[in-house]
């Protein structure tokens, strides 16, 4: 199932794509389909909305319940169900597609995790290097990027994000693929002159003695200040469930003004999503509506206003984004 979140005359609703033209309005649709039951219109609108939630994350948090009521609309759609046909159903281009999470309570990711990349670290880390962005930089498809007035040096980064579909702690590597809701698209966009100017040597000698390092390297701007501006944080068109992908056997391709310029496999990556969510799950509690940046592969190019970046992951659709500068998109 391929679920989306949209803007309709000005309002935030919940949906699933059931073509590449039309989505449904999965509150709208159940109420039409409770009706169709015999429930009074006021009931069946309270029952669909207290099911299926008001967004994307109080959907993921209702769980199976919600997904179940989801697929008996889609399938009611499919077979022409009267009144939802419509009412519920509605031509994409009607709608302006979010963020598939518009709102996730965290965003995080991890950094290096395909070869080409750790080929240029000095020394491989210990533990998944995970970082995490602003919740706020999260955007959707259809919206610009805007590239910031004090970085010099604004980079791409397409990858695939994992979607948590429930709350999630020590879970077991194992275990993993059950507490993950699906998968979309993402761009984790950085700012590389920040990233690479703000290190400094922190001496912590009064710790030697428990058998700890006198001295490190620390970047504090690595999740702040370089990767959490407002758009930095691309996801979409649309979330799809997890039975209906492979997500460490995913083809990647990203072109840069019409020019594809990556591809590559998500088997490829060094740390595999189940030892990822399983280290972050040792550190926080992982919630519905979470957001994990998978990684990207290589690196890639300074981007300049008026760039056009365009994403696609095998089964999890594609989509294109227009860079502006900061001062344009004001």
């Amino acid at each position: 199932m391929k679920l989306v979140s949209y803007r309709k005359e000005g309002i935030a609703r919940i949906g699933t794509l059931v073509s590449k033209s039309s989505v449904v309005d999965l509150v709208a649709g159940a109420r039409l389909y409770y009706q169709s039951l015999g429930v009074n219109e006021n009931r069946a609108e309270a029952m669909a909305t207290s099911l299926l939630g008001r967004d994307m994350v109080e959907f993921l948090e209702a769980g199976e319940p919600a997904l179940a009521l989801a697929r008996q609309v889609v399938a009611a759609a499919g077979a022409g169900g009267g009144n939802v046909v419509s009412e519920a159903i509605l031509p994409l281009s009607s709608v302006r597609l979010l963020a598939p999470v518009p709102k996730p309570g965290k965003v995080l990711g991890i950094g290096g995790n395909y070869p080409e990349i750790r080929e240029f670290w000095p020394t491989k880390p210990k533990t998944p290097p995970i970082f995490q962005k602003a919740r706020s930089c999260v955007i959707g498809p259809e919206e610009p990027v805007v590239l910031p007035a004090i970085s010099s040096y604004v980079q791409p980064e397409m990858e695939l994000v994992a979607v948590i579909g429930r709350t999630a702690r020590n879970v077991a590597r194992k275990d993993v693929w059950d507490v993950i809701a699906g998968y979309t698209i993402g761009n984790d966009l950085s700012a590389i002159d920040i990233l690479m100017s703000n290190w400094v040597r922190r001496a912590r000698p009064d710790i030697v003695e428990f058998g700890l390092p006198g001295e490190a390297y620390y970047n504090f701007a690595l999740a702040f200040e370089s990767k959490s501006f407002d758009t930095f944080g691309v996801t979409g068109p649309y979330l799809v469930t997890r039975d209906e992908v492979d997500a460490q056997n995913l083809e990647l391709k990203f072109s840069h003004n019409g020019k594809v310029i990556q591809t590559g496999n998500t088997r490829d990556m060094i740390i595999k999503i189940p030892e990822m969510i399983e280290f972050i799950t040792r550190i926080c509690t992982l919630e519905p509506g979470d957001i994990v940046f998978t990684g990207a592969r290589g690196m890639l190019p300074k981007l300049t206003p008026g760039d056009r970046l365009g994403h696609s992951i095998q089964g999890l659709g594609e989509f294109e984004s227009i860079c502006v500068a900061e001062t344009a998109a004001k």
